[in-house]
């Protein structure tokens, strides 16, 4: 199986290393580097599979542009992980933002619904731990930020653009956080006991 990178990780990112040769030698994990260029190439396809996913986030009744907009992203990265036998991929999502004026969060969350590790950033070891874990347990996986633990009320918020919607139990769509544009997903999980 490959992992992908599209685009270089973020320049904010302090611990984005990675070895290629390791990942193989130790994992059997192959990695492809595939650069910003073919995926906007791919995005001005204008085009996306019509899939219970994309139903789903067009019902939801955000602002049709800006899905549209944010459904060609899934479409450019859906053709890159079929064209190179992805089973994960992350993305430089920022570079989105003053490319294609959309994010990457829909279609991140569509490939994780589908079993297609999706990351942000660029983050490649985060992407290569989703897809261990993943692996291991068999569950869905998510990047986060943890961001609060209220021990008084047994709750923890964790922060990130983009989620399985497979691993919530409701959900909203919103704009991304820090650019305030785009189509992100906002969502509460199950109870569980840790």
């Amino acid at each position: 199986k490959n992992i992908g990178s599209i685009g270089k990780p973020s320049d904010w990112l302090i611990a984005s290393n990675y070895c290629p040769d390791a990942m193989m030698e130790k994992l059997g994990l192959g990695f492809v580097d595939i650069s910003m260029e073919e995926m906007l190439s791919e995005y001005e396809k204008k085009s996306y599979p019509d899939n219970e996913h994309v139903q789903m986030f067009k019902s939801m009744g955000y602002d049709e542009a800006e899905m549209e907009k944010a459904l060609y992203v899934y479409g450019a990265m859906e053709r890159l992980v079929e064209k190179y036998n992805l089973c994960g991929v992350s993305i430089r999502c920022f570079d989105l933002l003053d490319t294609v004026f959309t994010t990457g969060c829909i279609g991140l969350s569509i490939l994780n619904n589908k079993g297609i590790y999706g990351g942000c950033e660029g983050d490649v070891p985060v992407l290569l731990s989703m897809a261990i874990l993943g692996a291991i347990t068999g569950e869905d996986m998510f990047l986060c930020n943890a961001n609060k633990f209220d021990t008084k009320e047994g709750t923890a918020t964790f922060a990130h653009c983009t989620i399985p919607t497979t691993m919530l139990k409701s959900f909203t769509l919103n704009t991304h956080f820090e650019s305030n544009i785009g189509v992100a997903v906002q969502g509460t999980f199950d109870e569980f006991d840790c």
